[in-house]
């Protein structure tokens, strides 16, 4: 009994860790893709910006520079029309033939309102439905995984470690996500903290479910998983108790494999898990079980 509540509590509290451990990296990933997208809209306003205020400054210093030629030359024709001192046809003819050479009809003309850019942004608010959509989706608790070691037989100079499938109930899995740019990082992960804090809870309930009913053996029996969890491949792994890692030892569709190479009077952990049909993740792994073989090979 201690053993079974301590395996409960001791999943339960890796389950939280991992969950909260997930969504925080989720966060940051959404955080630092809304970030560059963001830096490069903003580098494509200031490209259009430069882009069109150029050759507005230029026309701005066109009309400058000509409208000080025309008060220039304003300024010298009231001079000539004002002298007295007898050379009135000379001073004339040279501010006539100036005059004729500065071109003040070509001045480039000003563009209208609707012929310059307007900038705007184009922001599409059913990305938080198509997140939304998809997180909701995202994440689930197991109260234990789809295969489970069934029994370890001694064989000389090996042990053959049988499995199968077991039932255990589906958990819902529901996710939030956060808002646009500055307001819409704020929102995903608002939601994300709701979905951890639902799945969180759905730890706690799984947790206290398991625990009540340990002095009766067949609720945790009727605790089964999905029946539509179709196998599509068994993975088993071993290694010595409490050394080293584990390491595969059969992948494929049987549910019994012979393990060889074992040595005689030595604890082995012994760990199964399952693929669903069309799916690439494996499920969790069962609870390791402790075997040995006393049989020398021959």
């Amino acid at each position: 009994m201690p053993l079974t509540n301590f395996q409960i509590k001791e999943s339960a509290a890796q389950t939280r860790e991992t969950l909260r451990q997930h969504f925080q990296d989720m966060k940051n990933a959404v955080s630092k893709m809304l970030d560059e997208r963001l830096a490069i809209l903003l580098q494509q306003v200031d490209t259009v910006e430069h882009e069109n205020i150029k050759p507005l400054d230029d026309c701005q210093k066109l009309l400058e520079h000509g409208v000080s030629t025309a008060e220039d030359l304003l300024r010298e024709g009231e001079v000539v029309v004002s002298d007295k001192t007898g050379k009135d046809h000379q001073n004339l003819c040279h501010f006539t033939n100036k005059a004729f050479h500065i071109q003040l009809d070509s001045l480039p003309e000003v563009p209208s309102l609707v012929e310059v850019p307007c900038l705007s942004a184009q922001l599409d608010d059913t990305l938080l439905s198509v997140a939304r959509d998809q997180i909701f989706s995202h994440g689930a608790v197991a109260s234990r995984p789809p295969v489970q070691i069934e029994e370890l037989i001694e064989r000389p100079g090996g042990i053959l470690v049988k499995w199968c499938k077991i039932k255990e109930s589906a958990a819902q899995t529901r996710e939030t996500l956060r808002q646009h740019f500055q307001d819409m990082k704020n929102a995903v992960s608002k939601m994300l903290d709701e979905r951890l804090a639902i799945l969180l809870q759905q730890v706690d309930t799984v947790e206290h479910e398991n625990i009540k009913p340990l002095d009766d053996c067949q609720k945790l029996l009727e605790h089964g998983v999905d029946d539509e969890f179709v196998v599509q491949d068994y993975r088993l792994q071993y290694r010595r108790h409490n050394s080293g890692h584990f390491e595969d030892a059969y992948v494929g569709p049987e549910c019994e494999f012979m393990v060889l190479q074992i040595d005689p009077n030595v604890d082995y952990q012994f760990r199964v898990c399952a693929r669903g049909d069309g799916r690439q993740e494996w499920s969790p792994w069962s609870v390791p079980q402790i075997g040995h073989t006393c049989l020398i090979p021959h």
